[in-house]
């Protein structure tokens, strides 16, 4: 008997146990059926719990309105793991050249604008609207978010030209004006704004000569004397020794060129900035928009990110708010309709 009882009492433990057990689980599944659950991307992020914060639930999409192995095309593919940590999603990169930005934006204005499409440019775009290639108003609809980085355009000619430096650039084209041609990509983009500015400053006779992917090989053939283009760009063809650096258009010099003037060390009125930024258009949820940029914020103080930067010839943190960036597009603007002003004044003479 003493057995039997032994074992009723153990019974009866385990069934007072069991009942606390699915009591404890009915608590607790009442409990997360009363949870707040937000059917947005808006969920609460602060400790206090009195803020909310966007959270990116699906791929982000950022459209480059330029060809692949570009600057743009470079740099963003290089931010791309980083910036996929920050903002918790996968990205789509998807290039889209055309028109100087042209189709790349066009095509963005036509898709939807919940908060998962951004476009990472460089000034071409802001060139384009300026001269009123868009069929709607870029200035109005597309709003800039943050400058990620900029850099400088520098003015270089192939190993065997008849110079290798400014000053033997600046005799031999006064003793033979006209005869020396430079590669201009985009009279319309940041090129022709950086040219123009150049051109009126050292009061040079040079002509100009369109071309656009292939000015790098046309100056190496001698199809032209110089081009214009980044350092970041143009590395690999410095070290190989088939370009040679002459001026940077910027106020100080390239840690990368340091044997090369750049505008201020010969008192040209040339610095021109090359910058590549982010922008979403107007209807963008604000949330998202702020999210975005914090994400590139965080991004640009990352020391491999900073180095990359460095190596490749680029200024590093040089990210803004969209406001200050919103200045930066608008001198931009300006700078590129003063140069084009100047082209049709040269043309004239």
């Amino acid at each position: 008997m003493i057995f039997l009882d032994t074992i009723i009492e153990r019974m009866n433990i385990m069934k007072k146990k069991l009942i606390v057990f699915v009591l404890a689980l009915l608590l607790c599944l009442s409990l997360a059926g009363c949870t707040d659950r937000t059917p947005s991307n808006l969920e609460n992020n602060s400790e206090d719990g009195d803020s909310t914060g966007w959270v990116f639930d699906r791929p982000v999409e950022i459209v480059m309105p330029a060809p692949e192995g570009s600057g743009v095309d470079m740099t963003m593919r290089k931010l791309e793991g980083y910036l996929k940590e920050e903002l918790g999603t996968n990205i789509i990169l998807t290039n889209m050249a055309g028109a100087s930005g042209v189709t790349g934006f066009t095509w963005a204005r036509g898709q939807e604008h919940d908060g998962y499409l951004f476009q990472y440019t460089s000034p071409s775009a802001v060139g384009a609207a300026a001269m009123g290639n868009f069929d709607f108003d870029f200035f109005s609809e597309v709003k800039p978010l943050t400058r990620l980085l900029n850099t400088y355009n520098v003015i270089f000619t192939r190993k065997d030209a008849p110079f290798t430096n400014y000053e033997e650039l600046v005799d031999h084209a006064t003793a033979n004006p006209g005869k020396v041609s430079i590669a201009v990509q985009s009279m319309t983009g940041i090129d022709g704004a950086c040219m123009g500015k150049f051109l009126e400053a050292c009061e040079l006779d040079l002509n100009m000569v369109n071309f656009e992917a292939e000015s790098v090989a046309a100056c190496i053939s001698g199809q032209v004397d110089l081009i214009m283009d980044t350092y970041g760009e143009c590395e690999a063809y410095v070290e190989s020794g088939d370009l040679i650096p002459i001026i940077q258009l910027s106020e100080e010099r390239n840690k990368n060129l340091p044997d090369v003037p750049c505008a201020y060390d010969l008192d040209l009125d040339a610095a021109q900035e090359n910058w590549y930024g982010f922008t979403c258009f107007v209807g963008t949820p604000d949330e998202a928009q702020d999210a975005f940029v914090e994400a590139i914020m965080k991004c640009s103080e990352i020391p491999e990110w900073k180095e990359f930067l460095e190596d490749a010839g680029f200024n590093s943190g040089k990210t803004c708010t969209p406001e200050e960036f919103a200045v930066i597009v608008e001198d931009t603007a300006s700078a590129m309709e003063r140069a084009l002003s100047f082209f049709k004044n040269a043309n004239s003479h």
